[in-house]
Parts: C-alpha cells; sequence; structure tokens
C-alpha cells in the first residue's frame, strides 16, 4: 500500500498529548448510477464469476443488522448508515487497521502538524466524483461550510465546531483556521461525517435515499431496497489503481441473529461482523471460516431521558444503577465476550480510574434506599424501549428482571431501530428510558464525550446537562499535556458516575466472522469494517 504514507495512531495521538487508548480488532471503502446490467441482492456464492485484470467479476456480501437511517454523511447517526456511507463518500484523512495508521486518502500528503490551530491541506491531483466532475477545494468548503451552517443540527457538528474559517488557496489547496488547538482535529478528519459530498448535490437530489454522484470513493451506489440490500458497483476511475479487487459490494440486511449465522454457513454472505456470540467458538472452529475477537469501542447502555420529569430525579437514575448486575448481563447476553463497563471510559486505558466501580457496582440495598429517597416507597412503572433484534431484547429482558427485585417494574418495548430513534429525540417528553449501544467511529477519549453527552453535544437524545461536565470536557481539549488530560478525564468519569448520566454495561467485543476465500480483511475496534484491502479468491 504504497499511497499509505501515514502516521501511527500511537504517535500522532501521543504527539498532541492525547494518549492512546488500548487496541482491540477487525476491517473501508467509498456514489453515479450504475448500468442496468449490475446485478443487485446478488450473493456472495456466484460460482460462475471469476477475474479480470485481477479483479474479481463478482460481488463481495457482506451482513447488516438494520435498515440506514440514510445516506448522508452529515447528517446520519446510526452505526448502519455510516458502513453503509463508507462505500459512498471518502474523507481528506482515513484510517488503517492493518497498520493502524491514519494515512492521507484524498490529501496528496499529511498536514503539517506543527500548529495545530492552522492546517493546510492539499488534494490530490486528478480526483474525480462518481458523477464525473473533478474534486476539488471548493467541494471540501462545501462540504464543511454545510456542518456549521447546520450546527448541532448536524451530528458531524461535535467534531468539526472548532473550525473558525476555511479559505481557498487554490483549486487544491484548503486552509483550516481553527479556534483553539486541537490536534485531534486531523484523526476527527477520517470519520466517514467529514465525507467529501460533491458541490451543489443537496441541491438536485435527495442524498439520503441516493447519494448517487455525489461521492468519490472505490464504490458507486446502485440501490438500496428497504429491508433487503443495498448494492455498490466498483468505481473504474478510482485514484488507487486496482482497488477495490471485487467488482461490486452487497449489504444484506438480516435482523434475524441466527440468519446471519445460517448464511454464512451456506456460503450466501462472505462476512458479518455481528454474529450471534454463542455461535462464535463453534463458527471459527471450521475450515471453511475464519474470525476474531477483542474488545470494541461499542458500549452498552441504559439511556435517560432528562426532559422527562421523571428522570430528573437523581435518586431514581441511582436506584436503577445500583439494581443493575453487570456481570451478569456479560455472561447471559454476550457469552462473555467483553468487559463490564462502570463509565464512559474504557478498562484498560489509561484514562480509566477505578474510582468509578464503587460507584456503578451492584447493590440492592442501596437500590432500594434510592427508590424510597427518590418518592417510591411502593415502586414505580414505566416503560423501557429497545431495538428489536435479540440481543438487546435479551439485554432489556434481564435489565426488567434485576429491575424488580427493587420494586421498579418496566414494561419492555422493542421498535426497529430507526423507529426507536425517531421517537427517541431531544426535547421529547414522549419517552423515558432506552437500553442501547454506542459505539465511537475515532478512537479518541472525548469522542464520545463531546458528542452524546456534551449540553452541546450533536448526537444528544437523552438531553443530558452538566455544567461542570462541560467545563472539563473543554479543559481537557484545549490541554497539550498528557498527565493533565487523564486528570480531567478522570474528573469527568467521576462526575459523570456520581450523576448517574447513564447506566454503562458492557463494553462488547467484536466477533467478525468470514468466509476463508476472504482475505485482507484486518479488524478494527470501531464500528467500521474496512473492506478496500479485501480480496476474494474462489477457485
Amino acid at each position: 500500500m504504497v499511497w499509505r504514507n501515514g502516521i501511527s495512531r500511537r504517535d500522532l495521538l501521543r504527539y498532541f498529548g492525547a494518549g492512546v487508548g488500548t487496541l482491540m480488532i477487525p476491517g473501508l471503502v467509498s456514489c453515479a448510477p450504475a448500468p442496468a446490467s449490475v446485478s443487485t441482492g446478488a450473493t456472495g456464492s456466484e460460482a460462475a464469476a471469476g477475474t479480470a485484470s485481477g479483479i474479481y467479476t463478482g460481488a463481495f456480501t457482506a451482513t447488516m443488522t438494520q435498515n440506514p437511517q440514510g445516506l448522508d454523511p452529515q447528517v446520519n447517526s446510526l452505526t448502519e448508515s455510516f458502513q453503509a456511507m463508507l462505500a459512498c463518500f471518502e474523507q481528506l484523512v482515513d484510517y488503517d487497521p492493518c497498520t493502524d495508521s491514519f494515512f492521507p486518502q484524498l490529501l496528496a500528503e499529511m498536514p503539517d502538524m506543527s500548529d495545530t490551530s492552522l492546517y493546510v491541506l492539499k488534494l490530490r491531483d486528478g480526483l474525480k466524483f462518481h458523477s464525473g466532475d473533478p474534486l476539488t477545494a471548493e467541494d471540501v468548503k462545501s462540504t464543511f461550510d454545510f456542518v456549521l451552517e447546520q450546527g448541532p443540527a448536524s451530528p458531524a457538528y461535535g467534531l468539526y465546531s472548532p473550525i473558525d474559517t476555511i479559505t481557498i488557496i487554490d483549486p487544491l489547496t484548503i486552509e483550516f483556521k481553527l479556534k483553539f488547538g486541537y490536534g485531534l482535529f486531523i484523526p476527527y478528519l477520517s470519520s466517514v461525517m467529514g465525507g467529501i459530498v460533491r458541490r451543489g448535490a443537496r441541491d438536485s437530489q435527495d442524498l439520503q435515499r441516493d447519494p448517487s454522484g455525489a461521492g468519490s470513493g472505490p464504490f458507486k451506489f446502485v440501490e438500496w431496497v428497504d429491508g433487503s440490500h443495498l448494492t455498490f458497483e466498483r468505481f473504474e476511475d478510482y485514484h488507487i489503481p486496482g482497488v477495490p479487487a471485487y467488482q461490486q459490494l452487497t449489504y444484506r440486511i438480516l435482523v434475524d441473529e441466527s440468519a446471519r449465522t445460517a448464511q454464512l454457513l451456506a456460503g450466501t454472505v462472505d462476512f458479518s461482523d455481528d454474529v450471534p456470540k454463542k455461535d462464535f467458538a463453534t463458527l471459527i472452529a471450521r475450515d471453511d471460516l475464519e474470525g476474531v475477537q477483542g474488545v470494541s469501542e461499542k458500549v452498552s447502555y441504559v439511556m435517560f431521558n432528562f426532559a422527562n420529569e421523571m428522570f430528573q430525579n437523581k435518586d431514581l437514575r441511582k436506584a436503577m444503577s445500583y439494581a443493575v448486575d453487570r456481570n451478569a448481563i456479560l455472561q447471559n447476553v454476550f457469552d462473555g465476550y467483553g468487559i463490564v463497563a462502570t463509565g464512559p471510559m474504557k478498562p484498560g486505558t489509561r484514562w480509566y480510574d477505578p474510582a468509578v466501580e464503587e460507584l456503578a457496582s451492584l447493590n440492592l440495598e442501596k437500590a432500594r434506599e434510592h427508590l424510597v429517597a427518590a418518592g417510591y416507597p411502593d415502586g414505580v412503572t414505566f416503560d423501557v424501549l429497545t431495538q428489536n433484534n435479540q440481543r438487546h431484547i435479551d439485554m432489556s429482558q434481564l435489565l426488567q428482571d434485576m429491575w424488580k427485585q427493587v420494586g421498579i417494574n418496566v414494561n419492555v418495548v422493542p421498535l426497529e431501530k430507526t423507529a426507536l430513534f425517531d421517537k427517541a429525540v431531544l426535547g421529547s417528553t414522549d419517552w423515558t428510558v432506552v437500553v442501547t449501544d454506542w459505539s465511537s467511529s475515532v478512537y479518541s477519549p472525548d469522542y464520545m464525550l463531546k458528542l452524546v453527552y456534551a449540553t452541546d453535544g450533536s448526537y444528544q437524545r437523552a438531553g443530558y446537562s452538566n455544567p461542570k461536565v462541560d467545563q472539563l470536557l473543554a479543559d481537557a481539549q484545549r490541554s497539550g499535556d498528557e498527565a493533565e488530560q487523564v486528570a480531567l478525564f478522570s474528573e469527568i468519569a467521576t462526575e459523570m458516575a456520581d450523576d448517574t448520566a447513564a447506566i454503562w454495561m458492557v463494553w462488547e467485543a467484536w466477533t467478525p466472522v468470514w468466509r476463508k476465500e476472504i482475505s485482507g480483511y484486518c479488524a478494527a475496534p470501531t464500528y467500521y469494517d474496512y473492506y478496500d484491502n479485501v480480496k476474494i479468491d474462489r477457485s
């Protein structure tokens, strides 16, 4: 991969005083209409497919757990959309899980980082969108201008709000001036939320459903059939020769966990990053499958609605937290694949402070005391929303049993994921609690905090607001001293755990499995699966 002359993630984050967490596990790619001859909904076992000039002429098929929310990189916030958009849009900087490094994707080179408040970025020459139009500094500026104009209404705003001014120097050079020195700006450019959109595309089409011609990466958009599949076709004018090494990428939408296992075994899909944990050991023991596992950036948690007066009651939140046996959830829902979560920082990283463990321990006596203090001596009843897949239902039902022991009675209401998050919106009082998960798309200690828990976080749904946390987070982001950052993030985690901003339960392990005819896949601890190095040999 000679085009990937980048800088290691560890070196980059250490350079900016943003020390690194532990490395974890598996997984890219990047939308003009395809010709009518391209098949859709194709399986991964097309025996007739061969190779042409080293390019496999069939499809690589991966599973997707839910329907995407949409396909506009600056508008969406759900995991499935992010994964699909990686097949449509490309960023200025990207992350390579095979080398654990950031590298210039649309950029010709990594920028000078001696002044972390000023970045001059130079684009590669000859870049094209799938429409055939050249990709220039005008497109880069319009992409980030859109984010800044939208403000917190754009999920991307939380990452790029430090931008002060954007100046075009020439057609291939653009300057970003930040409001303060911010070394993590470069890693944050690797998020698909920074995917470059062709200037004017939003004026002529709905990118949420049809991103044709608006992206510039290895694949072009073909179709999206709700509840069935998304299909992409190889972009012949992609700027990296020989990439991708196959003709078609298909995402098959399989909500049912057992269906993912069955289709892997049948060979109708090539890859699944979310097989049932109970099946993982059996699957990777087979001669025709491979897999890998490791702790990810994905945390399962209970989200409170702070707009609902009931959950402004800290004692109720604490009663619910003390009643949760996190280890039982890890063992019974995740089959032990993961580690217990006690706060917003993952154990094993330099940011983790064990002091939070006492604040998030199982203690039924304290749970009952806090429930009485909350004003519910005779118990309380309310609905709990969750996703309609088996893992989230199992987790919610286990929580239901745990809470019942102390007098908290809940009704579990499963909803399709997009319907769930259409209901659980910021400021609405029509929901109470959601059992869900969060996964960071970029490794950094402040990513989840600034997007989900800061008062102005662009991923805010819960409405959590704590001025002390906001100030500590701002101080940590501006600090260039690692020891000071560690102390600040420790104080943030302790404050949030004591405040019971959420009930964090399990840092889940990724357990991706793929067929042995697939090679070149490398694992990433984020929820992105990177497919640009994948090769297929069905001979």
